[in-house]
């Protein structure tokens, strides 16, 4: 994670989003907008989780073979 800038930014965000839907989600019994907010945050977090996934398989089949 530290070596890639582009791994590091989404790790980073990933954390971000999981403080706001825990922060957020907290209200989303008393309002439909939170609900809808924590909806969406979370849509993105799962987005960002993907393209992170994807990098670190990119990064896996990079590896050379120990012999």
């Amino acid at each position: 994670v530290e070596r890639d800038p582009k791994l590091r930014k989404l790790h980073v965000q990933h954390q971000k989003l999981e403080r706001e839907i825990a922060s957020v989600s907290q209200y989303a019994v008393f309002s439909p907008a939170a609900k809808l907010r924590t909806q969406e945050l979370k849509k993105e977090k799962l987005r960002g989780r993907d393209e992170l996934m994807s990098l670190m398989r990119k990064y896996d089949g990079e590896k050379i073979p120990s012999q």
